[in-house]
């Protein structure tokens, strides 16, 4: 090749295998520095030797030599990875309710705590199987789904909701991975609420108010967009989901547990008791799965990476909050959606392409009747006929975000008229029940 009797190929050849090596590099010095903790690095001098010392002292920092086990001190390597399986395998079981109800092996998680002892060494066995193999034996996904109605007197099947209950096994490992995900705060945005630690249901609602009560002030036109998604939980495609880890960051490890737990599940529906065909599952997460929300954050990173490149090339417009201009375009708590921004024909067009174009890709389907159109300093002539053309409903201020009422002047006590309706109402039934005074607070704070 340096004599100049190379071909086209092998010059493409040669420039593939250079970035190759380029990513290589680039990936090592990351990795060095993220382990050493340093949150900065000098141009030109990444591999410099600070990096490597302050990655030997971290490592010395943080080596576990040896841990106490029943009194006695243990340095053996098995011994110390053992010790440790056992705690956090103990501590994901003693965290679960013990009269939960049974799956189809018809095992509480009160039966795993009165035996732990004794069967303590098979589920220490049975998670490290699972984290080498990604696979569970016969029977361990197994679960029942559970018919809850959604309202009084349901009729139809779209009215009741599927909770599925699953093996104690299934859930040890579910929690264990649930407690890593927890901690991914920093992958998801701000706009997310939902199951974050630090962030707050209420932080969604509130943002709204503040928004709107802005757009009413300086008498600008706002569209709020409320979506409702289809059978959210039970529609979401497992490839979809695996591509959105993949492009997270998440290891191969990962993935594949998270794929091993999804496929080959198997259920069965609960109608009055009494169990159906067991029938094979494709898609769709488990709702009663500690991992399913977390999994489902992830999910709309997706939705929420199409708004920020459709707000940054123009093609979407959001709203423009406080003195410092920041855009809002959406807030997210799990499947609950809202979607904000300049109003115009072509906003809402484009909105609706974007969300048909992610049911495409994630199976996340907009139930359009469900959904709600609301505007600010807009004449409701004109809202009705944008959701004539969107195909969904109207809402009126002020409008139910989560439980919560959403209005330009959240302060007036009208907004809050629904809260102290079935606050009465609840309080009525104390005159049927003999509750304690323990039981009435709970009551109300299970209202307010």
């Amino acid at each position: 090749m340096d004599q100049g009797t190379s071909t086209r190929e092998d010059l493409n050849y040669k420039v593939s295998l250079m970035k190759i090596l380029g990513d290589i590099e680039r990936k090592e010095v990351s990795d060095l520095a993220q382990k050493s903790k340093i949150k900065w690095v000098i141009e030109g001098d990444e591999k410099f030797s600070f990096f490597h010392g302050s990655l030997k002292k971290k490592r010395r920092q943080i080596a576990i030599k040896g841990v106490f086990k029943n009194g006695v001190w243990i340095e053996e390597p098995g011994e110390v990875k053992e010790e440790f399986y056992d705690h956090f395998c103990s501590r994901v079981v003693w965290d679960c309710g013990g009269d939960s109800a049974p799956s189809p092996d018809g095992f509480t998680f009160k039966f795993f705590k009165t035996f732990w002892e004794t069967i303590q060494f098979d589920v220490v066995r049975f998670v490290r199987k699972f984290s080498q193999t990604a696979r569970f034996p016969k029977g361990c996904n197994s679960a029942f789904i559970a018919l809850i109605p959604k309202v009084g007197n349901a009729k139809f099947v779209l009215e009741f909701r599927p909770i599925s209950l699953i093996g104690c096994q299934y859930k040890i490992v579910g929690k264990l991975l649930a407690n890593r995900l927890s901690r991914i705060g920093s992958c998801v945005s701000v706009e997310q609420s939902a199951f974050i630690k630090g962030r707050n249901i209420l932080d969604g609602p509130l943002i709204l108010n503040e928004c709107m009560a802005s757009y009413r002030k300086r008498k600008q036109d706002l569209m709020v967009f409320k979506v409702d998604f289809e059978k959210a939980y039970d529609s979401l495609r497992w490839d979809y989901l695996d591509v959105i880890m993949k492009n997270l960051g998440f290891g191969n490890k990962w993935c594949t547990w998270i794929q091993g737990r999804l496929k080959n599940s198997r259920a069965s529906i609960l109608v009055n008791g009494s169990p159906t065909v067991e029938f094979k599952i494709f898609k769709g997460l488990r709702q009663g799965d500690p991992l399913s929300p977390f999994l489902f954050i992830l999910a709309m990173k997706g939705l929420h990476a199409t708004i920020c490149t459709a707000v940054s090339r123009g093609i979407l417009k959001g709203a423009s909050v406080g003195h410092c201009n920041i855009t809002l375009s959406y807030l997210f708590y799990a499947d609950d959606a809202i979607f904000v921004g300049e109003w115009s024909q072509s906003n809402a067009y484009n909105l609706i392409c974007m969300l048909r174009c992610f049911y495409m890709v994630s199976g996340l389907r907009i139930n359009v009747h469900k959904s709600k159109l609301l505007c600010v300093n807009v004449p409701d002539g004109d809202v009705v006929d944008m959701a004539k053309v969107l195909r969904c409903g109207v809402s009126k201020l002020p409008m139910m975000y989560l439980d919560v009422p959403v209005s330009c002047n959240i302060g007036r006590c009208n907004n809050w008229k629904h809260i102290f309706q079935k606050f009465k109402y609840k309080l009525a039934q104390w005159k049927a029940r003999l509750l304690s005074v323990g039981g009435r607070l709970s009551l109300i704070k299970s209202i307010v």
